[in-house]
């Protein structure tokens, strides 16, 4: 989901800057499809390592850098089949050339038990010279149910590089990572590299490497994850 929440703020704050300088813009209200081979959240599969297929629908008020979201999922944890349904809102602008966000995340799995939470996050992007853009964050866990690993209090930090590869047109190179302090469960960290390809009106095209050093799950192994997705208006 933070790919597309990435690309929501990005489009925010360009507009919120249009807002201070020349009044409120139009609301405006996009969708997202995509498919890949194997959902990682935060470097874990979120479907056994099987495929899943996903999409969602992004709101820009046009009010001040105001926006809202809901992105959904098949999951497997486990043989218990079932679905993912995020809810999001936020403040999003620009302040001294960093792209900001701000807003709370609500993570749902409507027929898994006690698994809901919801996180406060902030993040922020930096252009550190052109074709190379410097993002980060904080997710905070606020509330959760009974049974989350995640509980209130877990941290997770994000770090990642977008790099325009100037050979290739509309080619990109990710290098990212992150780590995550689980109030209830094991701390760990993950990494990985994305090359992602724009195909215009066909969307894009990205293929990625991931690793983390969790221990369990078989998740130690390296993983090659496909994605296809594609962003439209309404």
């Amino acid at each position: 989901m933070q790919t597309n929440l990435t690309r929501l703020v990005k489009r925010v704050a360009i507009a919120t800057v249009a807002v201070f300088s020349g009044g409120l813009q139009a609301m405006e209200l996009t969708g997202n499809l995509g498919v890949t081979n194997n959902y990682l959240f935060r470097g874990i599969t979120q479907t056994d390592d099987q495929a899943a297929i996903q999409g969602g629908l992004d709101l820009d008020t046009g009010f001040y850098g105001l926006h809202f979201g809901t992105w959904a999922s098949n999951v497997n944890f486990d043989g218990d089949k079932g679905y993912e349904v995020d809810l999001y809102g936020g403040f999003a602008g620009n302040f001294w050339d960093v792209d900001y966000d701000l807003g709370l995340i609500y993570f749902a799995y409507p027929n898994q038990t006690d698994i809901d939470y919801t996180e406060f996050y902030g993040t922020g992007a930096y252009t550190l010279t052109e074709g190379f853009d410097f993002s980060t964050g904080l997710y905070i866990t606020v509330a959760s149910q009974k049974n989350t690993l995640n509980d209130g209090g877990s941290v997770y930090v994000p770090l990642g590089l977008d790099i325009d590869v100037p050979i290739f047109n509309g080619v990109g190179l990710t290098p990212f990572g992150g780590f995550w302090v689980v109030k209830n469960g094991p701390d760990y960290e993950h990494w990985g590299v994305k090359l992602s390809k724009d195909a215009d009106k066909w969307g894009e095209f990205s293929v990625a490497y991931e690793q983390n050093n969790v221990d369990g799950l078989n998740a130690r192994e390296p993983r090659v994850v496909l994605y296809w997705t594609k962003e439209f208006g309404f």
